[in-house]
């Protein structure tokens, strides 16, 4: 997406990349994913057959893997995402230091994120600048979310499955009535930038309803209900 131009995604709209392909987001452009609860946008890999049905039509011959495409890849540039899937991405390089996401944002970039995924990245889900986030989940990836340039806040968000849930890398983090848990390391840690934490969850089994599936849903007995702190509440 070239300098000065906005680049708007509409509801239902599937957008599959093949290996090393990646959506890039020059200086001063702007990407507005515009998905619904009921027709979320969804950013994947060409061989996802789940997701738009079997675009490559080769059968059952390949299944989708972390790192299968570059990822959304904004540089300098902004962007809105409500209802959006970011899967199996994080397969190029975002910069020059070899970091890697499903949605990478570099060189001052910004971003406003509801209701979204960050899935199946070999590194990390969403490596964040200047970004807000609210009732999003960072699954299946090495780092769910990390934050790097400006204040990253998080609320009412779910890291599963991970390695480490949230990391802030050389800026601050805020994570506000979040759960992190069934994260093979840390809940949240990092090497830099400071980390505030209100009323989360990190203890060993929030009582999800399907996590295998990727319903991360609470039961009724979650002693994660009414937990959280009604000022962050979505």
């Amino acid at each position: 997406v070239a300098s000065g131009v906005m680049l708007t995604v509409g509801p239902g709209a599937t957008i599959k990349f093949a290996a090393r392909k990646s959506l890039r987001l020059r200086n001063g452009s702007c990407l507005i994913v515009q998905g619904t609860r009921s027709r979320p946008i969804v950013f994947t890999s060409i061989k996802d057959d789940s997701r738009g049905g079997d675009t490559n039509g080769d059968g059952d011959g390949s299944i989708p893997y972390p790192g299968d495409w570059g990822g959304v890849i904004a540089n300098g540039a902004r962007i809105e995402a409500e209802y959006a899937q970011f899967l199996y991405g994080g397969g190029v390089n975002g910069n020059s230091y070899g970091a890697r996401a499903s949605c990478f944002m570099w060189d001052n970039a910004s971003g406003s994120f509801s209701c979204c995924r960050f899935s199946g990245s070999p590194m990390d889900g969403c490596f964040a600048q200047n970004a807000t986030f609210a009732n999003c989940i960072f699954d299946d990836n090495d780092r769910g979310l990390v934050s790097h340039t400006g204040t990253i806040t998080a609320d009412n968000c779910v890291a599963a499955n991970n390695r480490i849930g949230f990391f802030s890398h050389t800026s601050p983090l805020v994570v506000r009535n979040c759960i992190s848990s069934l994260n093979t390391g840390s809940a949240i840690t990092g090497d830099g930038g400071s980390r505030q934490t209100v009323a989360c969850y990190f203890g060993d089994d929030p009582k999800f309803l399907d996590p295998d599936n990727g319903d991360y849903r609470i039961a009724a007995d979650s002693p994660c209900v009414d937990a959280g702190d009604a000022a962050y509440a979505p």
